[in-house]
């Protein structure tokens, strides 16, 4: 280990290696990494986002190395215990996949856009897609879903152009809305209640305040001094 100590411990922003050529750069809460920082694996995998106890948990990216047909694909949105737990967007050789994620795989109202163009929307489980949301043609080559009810809480998904974009509604009638913007590889979700701002990240792993404004279709990143 190497950067700022506290009482014998590692705390503040440091860089430790590890014996199977894992490392990770970033800040330390008693010893542990914490906060936002950047892991890199033997195998060229990074994880770059927000962390807590040495566990990726928060918004984070994770990119895999490029395949056998040169694409770089990865995994972005929340993480908690090292995988997709919460709202993400991930991509592989197949498959696009956009929504509620449980432990890295599907679990709940989801988008996928297959390898033949395919847009699928509804309830998934485990992986797979159990129950199709009805979905209407809308102008530019997208699709507009009809709210979808699951348990106590409503789903509106679109799929438009370069955006994707879920809807929730709980049981009290507040709302959160998720995005991801294709072109630029941005994963937007707003805060409970106030679907107009939130927080983006992107694949840097960069995180910043933002906000999405509707009429433009267009996620706008929130400049702080």
């Amino acid at each position: 280990y190497t950067g700022e100590f506290k009482d014998d411990v590692a705390e503040g922003q440091g860089i430790i290696k590890f014996i199977d050529s894992t490392w990770y750069e970033g800040s330390f809460i008693n010893n542990f990494p914490e906060g936002y920082g950047t892991f890199h694996f033997a195998d060229s995998t990074t994880y770059t986002g927000e962390m807590f106890e040495g566990k990726f948990k928060g918004l984070g990216v994770m990119e895999y190395p490029s395949n056998e047909n040169g694409e770089i694909l990865y995994k972005m949105g929340e993480f908690e215990n090292d995988v997709l737990n919460g709202f993400g967007f991930f991509t592989d050789t197949n498959q696009v996949v956009f929504g509620v994620i449980e432990n890295g795989v599907p679990h709940g109202f989801c988008i996928e856009i297959t390898e033949d163009g395919q847009v699928l929307m509804g309830k998934f489980k485990k992986g797979k897609m159990v129950q199709s949301a009805d979905k209407i043609d809308i102008p530019m080559d997208g699709f507009f879903g009809k709210p979808f009810k699951m348990g106590k809480k409503i789903y509106q998904g679109e799929a438009r152009g370069n955006f994707l974009s879920i809807k929730e509604t709980n049981s009290e009638e507040q709302q959160m809305l998720i995005v991801f913007d294709a072109e630029l590889k941005q994963f937007y979700i707003s805060k409970l209640g106030d679907s107009e701002f939130g927080m983006v990240i992107n694949t840097e792993g960069k995180i910043y305040p933002a906000k999405f404004n509707s009429g433009l279709s267009k996620i706008e990143i929130i400049k702080t001094k």
